[in-house]
C-alpha cells in the first residue's frame, strides 16, 4: 500500500509543481510587506531594470541552448546562437551595473518565477517530458529563485521603504508564496525517473 502511495505521488508530481506555481502566483494579490500587496511591490522601484535583467539572461540561455543542441548545426544556427549569447551577456552586465543605482526588485523576480513555473509545468504536462530535461531545470531554477527572493525580502527589513525601522513586516502573502515555491520543489523531487525509457516525447 505504501508503494502504491509513492506511485500516486510520482504520477501526480507535475500537478504538485503546477499547484505550487499557481499558489505562488495568486499570492501576489495578498499583502506582502506592511499594507502593500505583492502586485504593488512587483511594480515598484527597479521593476523595469529587473525585467531587463531577466530578459537578458533568457536571451543568453536560449543562445546557449541552440549552440549546445546535439542535432547537426547549420551556419545560421551557429551565428544566431553566438549572437544571442553575446547580446545576453552584454545586457546582463549593463543591467547589473544599473542595479547599483536603482536597486533590484526581488518581488518582480519572484512574480516572473511563478509565471515561468506555471507555463513550463503546463508544457511538461502536455508533452510528458522526462525528468532529465531543460524544462525541469527551468522549473528548478525558478523555484529556487522565488524562494530566495522571499528570504531576501523577509530579512531585508525596510528594503522597499525609506525608513529607519528595521522591524520586519512581511505578511502572509509572501509566506504563502514561499510555500508555493516549496511545493514546486517537492513536485520536482517526486518526478518519476523511469520516463526516459518509456517512449515518451523528449526535448
Amino acid at each position: 500500500m505504501i508503494g502504491n502511495t509513492g506511485g500516486n505521488v510520482r504520477h501526480n508530481s507535475r500537478f504538485i509543481t503546477l499547484a505550487g506555481g499557481i499558489l505562488a502566483f495568486f499570492c501576489f494579490v495578498l499583502p506582502w510587506k506592511h499594507i502593500y500587496t505583492g502586485a504593488v511591490l512587483a511594480n515598484g522601484r527597479g521593476w523595469t531594470i529587473t525585467l531587463a535583467f531577466i530578459a537578458s539572461l533568457m536571451i543568453g540561455a536560449t543562445g546557449y541552448y541552440l549552440y549546445d543542441r546535439k542535432s547537426p548545426k547549420k551556419l545560421l544556427i551557429l551565428f544566431l546562437s553566438f549572437f544571442m549569447i553575446c547580446i545576453g551577456v552584454i545586457f546582463s552586465v549593463l543591467t547589473l551595473l544599473l542595479f547599483f543605482q536603482m536597486g533590484i526588485n526581488f518581488v518582480t523576480m519572484s512574480f516572473v518565477a511563478s509565471l515561468v513555473i506555471i507555463v513550463t509545468t503546463i508544457y511538461m504536462l502536455n508533452k510528458q517530458t522526462p525528468r532529465e530535461s531543460i524544462s525541469t531545470l527551468v522549473v528548478l531554477i525558478s523555484s529556487i529563485v522565488g524562494l530566495c527572493c522571499f528570504l531576501i525580502l523577509f530579512f531585508s527589513g525596510s528594503q522597499f521603504f525609506s525608513t529607519d525601522n528595521r522591524v520586519d513586516n512581511t505578511k502572509y502573502g509572501a509566506s504563502l508564496s514561499a510555500i508555493g515555491f516549496i511545493l514546486s520543489l517537492i513536485g520536482l523531487l517526486c518526478f518519476p525517473k523511469s520516463e526516459v525509457s518509456s517512449g515518451v516525447n523528449h526535448e
